[in-house]
């Protein structure tokens, strides 16, 4: 029951299965707390109307940690000098492409590339 039930609402289980909410409170509070302890819901009014008092305590936070397997594979390292990965990038298309956009890469003695932006 996500539903907290109001003055007009129909009880559709347990002993008061059918009857309004309006009925029950006639029989008093006592049967309101039998219900409450049953799963019901009832909204503020009920429960003004019952001459109960709603009071919210005892409220705890509990941290859950999950643990997961762990991974104990090796995986294969990628030791490439960065010069060496930009050379085998560097190709005849990838040069037209970045001039056209203005950009232009220049190598460097120490086999660095650079890029310099070229407005046309």
């Amino acid at each position: 029951m996500n539903k907290a039930l109001n003055i007009n609402s129909v009880i559709t289980s347990g002993n008061y299965k059918g009857k309004t909410v309006k009925d029950v409170l006639k029989n008093g509070k006592k049967e309101i707390f039998n219900l409450i302890k049953q799963g019901f819901l009832f909204d503020d009014e009920v429960l003004s109307l019952a001459g109960i008092k709603k009071n919210v305590r005892d409220v705890t936070v509990e941290n859950v940690f999950v643990e997961h397997e762990k991974d104990n594979k090796t995986y294969e390292k990628d030791t490439t000098n960065l010069s060496k990965i930009l050379k085998e990038i560097r190709t005849i298309d990838n040069i037209d492409e970045n001039e056209e956009n203005g950009v232009s890469l220049l190598q460097n003695d120490n086999d660095d590339f650079e890029e310099i932006n070229i407005d046309i």
